[in-house]
């Protein structure tokens, strides 16, 4: 990540202000922005243009998770309905995590992906965070978020 100057932009590309570095900014966040006369939030970070995306609040459902590990499973044969927590002081919520279909033929000792999908759409899933998989104080499992 580069910590030069850059811009910040709307989603469909109007320039709105200046930021000092990517690296200061997260997908998900409010503050430090610019006032817009309602709450605007990074939805993504384009490095390669070295520019901050503002929006409204991005609400999603649905994400992968890449490097996955199981712990109180031994590996994922079905779907599983558990509480996940995206971020350090977000609570559980409730989800359905399963692994994507692998090709015919193929073996693998891990999915090649495990989907997440909450119940209700949630703020500020963000790609390189941790996601945990929980039952009750049960750690079942987790991996880094994908997309």
């Amino acid at each position: 990540m580069t910590n030069k100057s850059g811009s910040i932009v709307t989603e469909d590309g109007k320039v709105v202000g200046t930021h000092g570095g990517i690296h200061k900014y997260t997908v998900g966040q409010r503050k430090g922005l610019i006032a817009a006369g309602r709450p605007q939030y990074v939805v993504r970070i384009e490095p390669e243009l070295n520019q901050i995306v503002i929006g409204d609040d991005p609400l999603n459902r649905r994400f992968a998770v890449r490097d996955h590990n199981w712990i109180a499973i031994e590996k994922l044969t079905e779907p599983v309905k558990c509480d996940v927590q995206i971020r350090n002081r977000f609570e559980p919520q409730p989800a359905t995590v399963w692994a994507e279909d692998l090709p015919v033929g193929a073996v693998y000792d891990r999915p090649i992906e495990i989907l997440v999908e909450f119940d209700a759409p949630q703020r500020a899933i963000t790609p390189g965070q941790a996601a945990v998989f929980y039952w009750d104080d049960v750690v079942v499992g987790g991996g880094w978020i994908k997309s």
